[in-house]
């Protein structure tokens, strides 16, 4: 997460993922602000957990944002064989679309912690030019780097990125703990980290296994954690396809369900709820869309078009 002041660095609760503060939804026609789609009728995990008592009276909005496209989901799945050929230790780029460098590490680590692509940076900064506050990452490469686009773009320099574990991919996926750089690691690389803060759920305590309902879990404590802490009203976080599954409040118990939910989720989706009076309500965001490709633009007009039909 990234938060700032114009007299020093200061930071807000991140989590395993980035998140930024947001001051504003869609606004109604008489100037104030709207809330859209009406409370969420389900008892889901998400909305008992939110709706546990605050700290401090009030509303607040979070916005939950996926971290942009990664090199491991690009059509070319040998990306690290082919970037490192001979079984050598020296990173080669051999398309545009990859970073031109990457952090020095083992190359096993990348397997499950890769970085993003030239093209989602790029996508990133642009999201980051609807954004205008600060920002919560997890500790995994792909967030911090979306989250640190975001940033750049939105003229934050003034902010810091907090790693918050809790955020983290499903723990069946990988052996997170022995592969994720540190946060002194990721600010000595330049990345703006907030060196400060404590997150709730440390790597030292990270689960090594869990089922479907104890991952929905541990993201909603850290949801329910920035709700009650968080300084200002308006929290951003940046992390994995669960976290804006959680956010949704989709909440299958099911792995295989789960692991197609999370399959569906698009780079840099972006969701907002509102929390208070004892409503979660849906928000939508007044932010420009953004239409990252040609083929996803072909593929919005084909669904518009289907609409009409």
């Amino acid at each position: 997460m990234a938060s700032g002041s114009s007299s020093s660095r200061k930071s807000l609760p991140a989590p395993d993922g980035v998140s930024l503060l947001l001051s504003h939804l869609v606004p109604d026609g008489g100037g104030g602000e709207k809330t859209r789609v009406a409370e969420d009728k389900t008892q889901s995990a998400r909305t008992s957990s939110l709706l546990a008592p605050l700290s401090q009276g009030g509303y607040i909005d979070i916005v939950t944002i996926t971290h942009a496209e990664r090199m491991d989901t690009v059509g070319v799945p040998a990306w690290l064989r082919l970037a490192y050929r001979g079984g050598g230790e020296l990173y080669t780029p051999w398309d545009l679309n990859m970073p031109a460098s990457i952090p020095r590490r083992p190359v096993a680590h990348y397997r499950g912690d890769p970085p993003i692509t030239v093209h989602g940076a790029t996508t990133a900064g642009l999201l980051g030019c609807g954004l205008r506050k600060s920002d919560i990452t997890p500790t995994m490469l792909r967030c911090v780097e979306t989250a640190a686009g975001l940033l750049t773009r939105m003229d934050a320099s003034f902010l810091s990125i907090r790693i918050e574990p809790s955020l983290a991919d499903w723990a069946v996926a990988h052996d997170h703990g022995n592969y994720w750089l540190t946060p002194r690691q990721l600010s000595y690389l330049g990345f703006p980290i907030d060196l400060s803060y404590h997150p709730l759920l440390p790597v030292a305590k990270f689960p090594t296994e869990e089922n479907p309902q104890q991952y929905l879990e541990r993201l909603g404590a850290f949801y329910l954690h920035a709700r009650q802490t968080a300084p200002d009203q308006s929290i951003v976080v940046v992390g994995n396809p669960g976290a804006i599954i959680y956010s949704r409040g989709q909440g299958p118990r099911v792995a295989e369900k789960l692991w197609k939910l999370c399959e569906a989720v698009e780079p840099l989706s972006v969701h907002a709820i509102r929390v208070g009076n004892n409503k979660v309500l849906e928000g939508q965001l007044r932010l420009l869309p953004l239409t990252p490709t040609v083929f996803k633009a072909r593929e919005v007009e084909r669904l518009a078009k289907k609409a009409k039909d």
